[in-house]
């Protein structure tokens, strides 16, 4: 049997972590050990329980997505994160990659993109999908007019 590896969930609403943690739970390889609703709350959990991973929405009360990603990372600098929105404005995965976070997907991926993206990146790998990595390069790389 494979080790199973330790991710940390945050969303605010509770039905989207129910249904990513039976995704990830799922998995033989992956276990879902701690949930957080808020920001400070996945901070808290993930210094206090140290997983592989952590899953954060962009978009949670007290600090978003990537300013977890930046206090996690401050503290375990080789922490592996994961942001998931139901939007990807450039701007947010401009601020969530520049926090550190190996990954960025939409809530509206199948669950499969959910389990490929956590397993890349506990691999270390970056995942971003191509339209958005498509927007990235035009935001850094404007085309001539």
């Amino acid at each position: 049997m494979s080790t199973q590896r330790s991710i940390l969930i945050a969303d605010d609403h509770a039905v989207v972590r129910f249904g990513m943690r039976a995704i990830v739970d799922a998995q033989d390889d992956l276990r879902v050990v701690a949930e957080a609703g808020t920001g400070p709350e996945a901070v808290e959990r993930f210094l206090a329980l140290r997983p592989d991973a952590a899953v954060l929405d962009m978009v949670l009360p007290g600090m978003d997505g990537a300013a977890v990603c930046e206090a996690i990372r401050r503290e375990v600098p080789r922490a592996r994160v994961i942001i998931v929105s139901g939007s990807a404005p450039s701007e947010h995965v401009h601020r969530a990659l520049k926090a550190g976070a190996q990954g960025y997907i939409l809530k509206d991926a199948a669950p499969s993109a959910l389990v490929s993206a956590i397993r890349s990146v506990l691999g270390g790998q970056r995942v971003v999908p191509p339209h958005i990595a498509n927007e990235l390069a035009e935001r850094a790389y404007p085309p001539d007019l």
